[in-house]
């Protein structure tokens, strides 16, 4: 009895001699007055983040919850939520464990008011990484630092843990996300499965995790859905977009997902997501749709509606083809960023050069 105490107790002292952060932590599920704070671990002991505001306030929050990863031996990726934080504020965050080692980053809360300026990031389909299109890309939007990201789904080639580590959480990946969050609209090559559950968090008051979701910025209101979940009319993704478009009041409605509704070339059009394009969007007035999955720069004008294909992020690239809706195209690998106010919504994309191929300005 006295030896099988001693050994838990030594089994316990090498668990928390030897635990660890094993991915630099990153940020997901940004609001005006929250952000997540993601860290994959090789153990379930809580995960601590100190952080303070310009004033030099410190406060501190740990583990709300995990979820694992489908590898053996299993890692569990730290959900750590900070609450009440202020508006349009940078903040500063050092992560830990066990105090033998910390991460630290910085970010900035959303803007809430209707008149401040929105900046993001537009990129899709960043799997297989040809001639490291991705660093160069999470690199260049980091010097822009935008308010947020917003990525196209293609994380990576397949959901496996071993495909995410090589081809998304790459260094040049982690840097950005530690300072920038992204929300992902889910794509057919890592789906909605395991790994994707437990690398990427919906912004959430409790411990829900969807692939579909809405935020607010600013005068943007943006709905992220999937496109590897059900969308029938009667499916629990359809009514929560249906609810969500029919009662935002911003100015600018934007909808991002995967499968593009209209694409002249690559994998051509999507009967569901035109339908849908049809009963929802268009009823319900959005301005823009980013979509991925096609590799190239695409800019189609259906009934009022932007359609912007964004798929460029990295995968190898398709030839673009004319439709009587295509503004234009371009066959390059790309990213964009939004700035948007009150009265005008600005898209310029951007080459791995960052040459401009296009600029598009709406306003209202």
């Amino acid at each position: 009895m006295r030896y099988s105490a001693l050994l838990f107790l030594m089994m316990l002292f090498a668990t928390s001699l030897f635990s660890k952060i094993i991915t630099k932590p990153y940020l997901q599920a940004g609001t005006f007055k929250s952000m997540v704070i993601m860290a994959e671990c090789d153990n379930k002991e809580p995960v601590t983040v100190e952080f303070t505001d310009p004033t030099g306030k410190m406060k501190k929050e740990s583990t709300f919850f995990f979820v694992e990863t489908d590898t053996l031996p299993k890692t569990f990726v730290h959900r750590i939520k900070l609450n009440n934080l202020s508006e349009s504020t940078s903040y500063k965050y050092k992560v830990y464990q066990d105090k033998s080692k910390s991460f630290s980053g910085d970010f900035k809360t959303l803007p809430r008011q209707d008149n401040d300026t929105v900046s993001f990031a537009i990129l899709g389909d960043t799997r297989s990484n040809p001639n490291n299109v991705p660093a160069i890309f999470a690199n260049k939007i980091l010097e822009k630092r935008p308010d947020f990201s917003i990525y196209l789904g293609d994380l990576c080639y397949k959901p496996g843990y071993q495909y995410y580590k090589k081809e998304f959480l790459i260094p040049e990946q982690l840097e950005l996300a530690s300072k920038v969050p992204f929300y992902n609209a889910v794509g057919n090559h890592e789906d909605w499965k395991q790994n994707t559950k437990a690398f990427t968090q919906s912004p959430s008051d409790g411990k829900d995790n969807l692939p579909y979701y809405s935020f607010d910025a600013g005068d943007v209101h943006v709905l992220v859905m999937s496109t590897e979940t059900s969308l029938s009319k009667y499916s629990d993704q359809y009514k929560f977009a249906e609810a969500d478009l029919k009662t935002t009041k911003k100015k600018w409605k934007v909808v991002a997902f995967h499968i593009p509704a209209y694409a002249a070339g690559a994998h051509g059009e999507s009967k569901t997501m035109k339908g849908l394009t049809t009963n929802l969007f268009e009823k319900y007035g959005v301005d823009v749709i980013f979509a991925g999955h096609c590799h190239f720069y695409q800019h189609n004008l259906v009934n009022g509606i932007h359609h912007f294909i964004m798929a460029g992020g990295g995968a190898p690239l398709y030839r673009p083809k004319k439709k009587p809706y295509v503004v234009k195209s371009v066959r390059a690998h790309h990213y964009g960023i939004v700035k948007a106010t009150k009265n005008k919504f600005t898209l310029r994309a951007f080459d791995k050069k960052d040459k401009v191929i296009d600029e598009v300005v709406l306003t209202k």
